[in-house]
Order: C-alpha cells, then sequence, then structure tokens
C-alpha cells in the first residue's frame, strides 16, 4: 500500500486477483478502498464471457457484481470481458439480455424448461436465478452490461468515461487506446 500513496496521476487503475472471493470477501478490499479513499475509488466488475453465455450464469455474474457492490459501497460499472472471444450473435443476446430483463428472465424459463428434463436439481437452480433477479427488478439493479476486449480495443473509452462521470472531468484525458499509449512513449 505504501507504494499506492506515492503515485500520482488522474487516474490509477488497480486490477486485484481474478476470483472476486479474493478480493471482496477479504479485510484486504477494505482497507485499499481506505488508502484510496473512498471518494476516489470505484469499481470496475468484469463479466466473464463465458458463464455469461447462459441465462443463469449471466445472472450469477449479476449477482455476484451486485454482491461486490453492495460490500464495497463504490460506484460500480459492468463490463464484459473478453467480449471477442463471443460469436456475434452470442454477444448480442448477453448485451440484450443486460439492458432488457424481461427478456432474460424469459430466456430463464426457457433454460429451466429445456434442462428440467435432466433431474428437479436443474429446474430448480433455475428458479432461484428467476426468483434472484426478480429481486434484482424490485431493487432496480440492472447491469448495462458494455462489451470491453483489448485485441479489439473495444471498452477502453467507456471505462474512462465511467470514471469521467464518477469523478468529474480529467485533464486532457485519452480515451485508452493503443495509438495514445505509443504517442505518449515518444
Amino acid at each position: 500500500f505504501e507504494e499506492i500513496e506515492g503515485l500520482a496521476g488522474d487516474i490509477m487503475v488497480v486490477d486485484t486477483p481474478g476470483q472476486v472471493e479474493l478480493f471482496a470477501f477479504r479485510e484486504a478490499s477494505s482497507h485499499l478502498v481506505q488508502v484510496l479513499g473512498q471518494g476516489r475509488a470505484c469499481l470496475i466488475f468484469l463479466f466473464d464471457p463465458l458463464l455469461s453465455s447462459t441465462p443463469s450464469g449471466f445472472v450469477s455474474q449479476m449477482l455476484l457484481s451486485s454482491i461486490v457492490h453492495f460490500r464495497l459501497g463504490l460506484p460500480t460499472a459492468n463490463f464484459l470481458s473478453k467480449s471477442d472471444l463471443l460469436e456475434p450473435e452470442t454477444l448480442e443476446r448477453i448485451l440484450e439480455w443486460g439492458e432488457n430483463l424481461d427478456v432474460l428472465e424469459s430466456a430463464l424459463f426457457e433454460e429451466s424448461s429445456t434442462q428440467s428434463n435432466y433431474g428437479d436439481g436443474v429446474g430448480q437452480r433455475a428458479e432461484f436465478a428467476i426468483g434472484q433477479l426478480r429481486m434484482m427488478q424490485h431493487a432496480a439493479i440492472q447491469p448495462g452490461l458494455v462489451p470491453l476486449s483489448s485485441e479489439m480495443e473495444e471498452g477502453q473509452a467507456d471505462v474512462l468515461s465511467f470514471a469521467q462521470n464518477v469523478f468529474g472531468g480529467m485533464s486532457d484525458a485519452k480515451d485508452g487506446f493503443a495509438g495514445d499509449i505509443e504517442h505518449e512513449r515518444q
């Protein structure tokens, strides 16, 4: 944490462990927020592209994002990481789930009816996901998912826009594309 205190700049990105349990549910996460300052930190929650490709997996990601947001109490934006790994129609379907929870609920019902042929446990899991989705709808929790891909250079400007919306305008901020980074090095 001492290294962080010595850094300067308009924006600092801190990449935490890929397993949410290792970060959000340990006291170190709260300490990191305290070091940065509650009013100077925000969260980018990355949805896993493969887990998000099923309705129940997508709801699982929504729940994790909501729990991390609740636990740390920071402004949070949801991004679909490595979106370039998905087929275009799968990406479109996932983004639609993020924008229209009614479409996601219909997909959960369809998944439940398809999987109910495999035993009660799977159908119960889908029913649980539908119940959780309804709870999030009631609480007005909507993921607002944005695709992110370093390979395709997509979404970096949206990350910056989120930070700018949270913290106000930043002087001469770049959009995060590779061309800007190369220009900075020269």
